[in-house]
């Protein structure tokens, strides 16, 4: 069982770092798990600049621009907007983009592919170190009782 454990706690860590590896160095390639994201982004941010335009100033509510109510059932779209709630990221695969829905709350620079492929590092550790260290004690507790002579 430890074995098992060990085994498959290395695995979460190597796909969760694969991921996030993903996401930082090959974010919006085709074929990648952030292509439609990046791809919604890019409509998105098309509306966005539209809006400004027509507003004459960024200080605009993406949520009220014409043609985004097309996107607002999109998961895509919610799935960016909690993004950027959550990390204060802008963009999706590029640095220094415009935020779409953080206007002023955003840190300057702080693309939301590699806050997110961070978080994923950091929970994919957080996850498989306790359980190697888990599958380690299970090991040992079973070579320590298999040794004891008066079971």
């Amino acid at each position: 069982a430890g074995v098992a454990m060990i085994a498959s706690a290395v695995h979460l860590d190597t796909v969760s770092s694969g991921v996030a590896e993903s996401l930082v160095y090959r974010c919006g390639s085709t074929g990648g798990a952030s292509h439609e994201v990046e791809q919604e982004w890019q409509h998105l941010n098309a509306i966005r600049r539209q809006c400004v335009a027509a507003a004459g100033s960024e200080a605009v509510d993406m949520r009220h621009c014409p043609g985004f109510a097309q996107h607002q059932g999109s998961e895509h779209a919610a799935y960016l907007q909690q993004l950027e709630d959550d990390f204060r990221c802008t963009g999706f695969c590029r640095f220094w983009a415009p935020p779409l829905f953080v206007a002023g709350r955003a840190e300057a620079g702080k693309r939301c592919a590699s806050a997110l492929g961070a978080e994923v590092q950091r929970v994919g550790h957080l996850i498989a170190w306790p359980v190697v260290a888990s599958g380690a004690v299970v090991i040992f507790l079973g070579a320590v009782l298999g040794a004891y002579e008066h079971l």
